[in-house]
């Protein structure tokens, strides 16, 4: 199934972990056993202090998210880290596929882009 390594179930990539971070992927993990996921903390990105768990990028591929629309898929992950999201999350940028789309997509396409503000 898709693109990925065979011998992980999911794979987490990530920098800096704190308890927020812990507890938005434990849930995530719980929830929707995803396939892939990767998250990054861009708190640094938006002028937030050191260790700050403000603003997050996340991928999952969940075979939960098959027949759902891509709303309900983000109001799904957002029931599920309500607590979060009320606080200390401020923004969670997301890219939630099912398997099926996951394999289809281009491989460039799977790879995070540098997102939030960039310095030119």
């Amino acid at each position: 199934m898709g693109d990925y390594p065979s011998e992980f179930r999911w794979r987490l990539i990530i920098m800096d972990k704190g308890p927020v971070q812990k507890e938005i992927e434990r849930k995530l993990t719980a929830s929707f056993s995803p396939e892939f996921l990767e998250m990054v903390n861009e708190s640094r990105r938006h002028q937030a202090p050191e260790g700050a768990e403000s603003h997050f990028k996340l991928q999952l591929v969940s075979g939960l998210f098959e027949g759902m629309s891509r709303i309900e898929r983000a109001r799904r992950v957002h029931e599920v880290l309500a607590a979060e999201l009320k606080f200390p999350v401020h923004a969670l940028t997301n890219k939630l596929y099912s398997p099926s789309e996951w394999a289809a997509l281009d491989p460039d396409r799977r790879k995070f882009k540098a997102i939030g503000h960039t310095k030119r």
